[in-house]
């Protein structure tokens, strides 16, 4: 898609009813992150559960924790504290996506907070650009040159909870708040920025190999599956109508110590491929 700027974005849209997320810590960052989670939020993903089997997708998560742009919570253990007002991607017990401020923001009656992560202060909310994100490069982190149009990164949701990654490496704030908010995003964040981070991974084929979909990306979407230093998302294909994903969650509360698959008298045979659409 192409900003009002003139500028190239990619966006991935992740429909509610056929996919998943799911947050990895790094093996750098956050510091000390993993040995503080179940397995299940490791810096790869996990080949012995349901999640290697299901993987469509997987793109990079937020800033480094000595940023001080946010908190991290994973599979119900806060690893960095969570700040009141901060942009949130909150991921519940079916892998549902809710984004919103911190304090301001809840998940639907009943359901269970699995993992959040905070960075800076939203790009769009009420379906609009902020005041904040149409300022200026200033409040969005430090590039590495003069030149404040760099690689850049955003997570949204649309009022029907479909979640929506848009990436590039040559944007403003501005230009992904625009894309989004254009195409029905009610609220989003920015993620990492930088050559380096703003990577995005897919494949067409649940469990495939993913394949980079941003040009210009520095490294291979593979980095999520091999192990990566920093924290990331993952994308899960949903399973077929009578089975449904199961989430880790906090440590006083009995459940899995990884993502699986329950389903009813059948067990998961093939994983439904999920409609998804990269305008």
């Amino acid at each position: 898609m192409t900003s009002p700027a003139g500028r190239s974005v990619v966006v991935a849209r992740f429909p509610a009813q056929s996919t998943a997320l799911h947050l990895h810590l790094g093996s750098e960052d956050p510091p000390g992150g993993l040995s503080e989670v179940p397995p299940d939020a490791s810096n790869a993903v996990a080949t012995t559960n349901a999640e290697a089997s299901l993987l469509v997708a997987g793109f990079n998560g937020g800033f480094k924790a000595d940023a001080g742009a946010g908190g991290v919570e994973a599979d119900g253990t806060t690893v960095r504290p969570l700040i009141p007002g901060v942009a949130s991607a909150l991921i519940d017990a079916r892998g549902l996506l809710t984004i919103g401020a911190w304090g301001a923001v809840s998940l639907p009656t009943g359901d269970r907070l699995v993992s959040v992560r905070q960075n800076l202060s939203l790009l769009v909310d009420g379906g609009r650009p902020t005041a904040t994100a149409l300022s200026g490069p200033g409040p969005w982190g430090s590039v590495l040159g003069p030149d404040p149009v760099v690689a850049r990164s955003a997570l949204g949701v649309d009022a029907e909870g479909n979640a929506y990654f848009a990436g590039s490496m040559h944007v403003l704030p501005a230009d992904l708040a625009q894309v989004l908010s254009s195409i029905g995003v009610v609220r989003a964040m920015q993620l990492d920025m930088n050559p380096y981070w703003v990577t995005l991974g897919t494949t067409p084929t649940p469990g495939g190999t993913l394949t980079s979909q941003i040009p210009g990306e520095t490294n291979p979407a593979t980095i999520f599956v091999s192990g990566w230093t920093r924290d990331f998302f993952t994308v899960m294909a949903r399973p077929p109508r009578s089975c449904h994903l199961r989430f880790p969650g906090p440590p006083e509360v009995p459940g899995p110590a990884a993502a699986t698959v329950v389903c009813g008298p059948q067990h998961l045979a093939t994983p439904a491929l999920p409609a998804m659409t990269w305008p």
